[in-house]
């Protein structure tokens, strides 16, 4: 009995916070890093995977940033040299690595 008063007691306190209960949970509450913004997902590696791509396009965004134009992707192109924002660039597709999360890719030239 006493286990269910401390559970019940334990939920009437996350009720209570002023944050979402998955925040309160994990024990942050900060805004997320910008990191987490340029780090891959799996579903979208899993794409590129599935589809066999080898190149995409992408929009620069600044400096060697690009955005993938048919996924939710943004990853760095240390190679890309200095182009306009809104430039459309190709970006060749290498090594995929699913367990780390990882995407190797490489500036391929302008569009």
């Amino acid at each position: 009995m006493r286990v269910k008063v401390l559970s019940l007691a334990l939920l009437a306190a996350i009720v209570a916070l002023p944050v979402p209960a998955s925040l309160a949970l994990s024990g942050t509450f900060s805004a997320p890093s910008p990191v987490a913004q340029v780090n891959p997902g799996n579903e979208n590696l899993r794409f590129l995977l599935q589809e066999a791509m080898t190149e995409c396009t992408a929009t620069v965004i600044r400096d060697t940033l690009v955005r993938f134009e048919r996924l939710p992707l943004v990853v760095r192109l240390p190679d890309m040299p200095a182009l306009a924002p809104e430039s459309r660039v190709r970006v060749a597709i290498g090594r995929i690595d699913l367990l780390d999360v990882t995407l190797e890719c490489r500036y391929a030239g302008p569009l």
